[in-house]
């Protein structure tokens, strides 16, 4: 693995990149089931790019490191610290899990982060 290099960025710019692509998702998720069936797909990718700059953005704030370079949502999730790793694990449990389960047909949605 090459080394990492230690920087502190400007994390306003790079949330603000998060938040659209957060915003860009709520919006896609809006229409009723015939309408998301057109958006699914980019719904999901608006997903997994916030997700992934939100994690980049607390590995950075935690470690004070450039982010790893990869878009592997697993890999960034494990370079943030296990306290916040736990609290975001208790977060999906607690507060996201029960809200999917109630939109969903499908009640046996993986609880694992």
């Amino acid at each position: 693995m090459p080394k990492r290099i230690p920087a502190l960025f400007d994390v306003s710019g790079f949330m603000d990149h998060g938040d659209q692509f957060h915003y860009a998702m709520v919006l896609f998720g809006r229409g009723g089931n015939q309408q998301f069936a057109m958006v699914a797909t980019p719904f999901v990718a608006c997903s997994a790019f916030a997700l992934e700059v939100y994690l980049k953005v607390l590995a950075n704030i935690e470690r004070k490191l450039l982010p790893l370079k990869t878009h592997n949502l697993r890999d960034l999730f494990y370079d943030i610290s296990p306290e916040t790793q736990n609290r975001l694990s208790s977060e999906w449990s607690t507060k996201v899990l029960p809200i999917l389960a109630r939109q969903s047909a499908n009640p046996n949605l993986p609880s694992n982060f």
